[in-house]
């Protein structure tokens, strides 16, 4: 498993290790805040479009199907 440590996120953002702590308190906030950020901005409007669509979410696959 691979694993990133706050100097790997220090230096590929170039933000200095207190500012990251002061903002998001540790690794785990900050992937939180990142992950919610990915799903508010990549996923919600793939979904959006399916539910605009009566079809699309019917004809969209299931992963719990098999």
């Amino acid at each position: 498993m691979a694993t990133t440590g706050i100097q790997d996120i220090v230096s590929a953002t170039g933000l200095n290790r207190s500012s990251l702590y002061s903002t998001f308190g540790g690794k785990q906030e900050l992937y939180r805040a990142a992950l919610e950020r990915y799903v508010q901005d990549r996923s919600r409007p793939v979904l959006g479009r399916l539910e605009e669509d009566d079809a699309g979410c019917r004809r969209a696959p299931s992963s719990s199907r098999g």
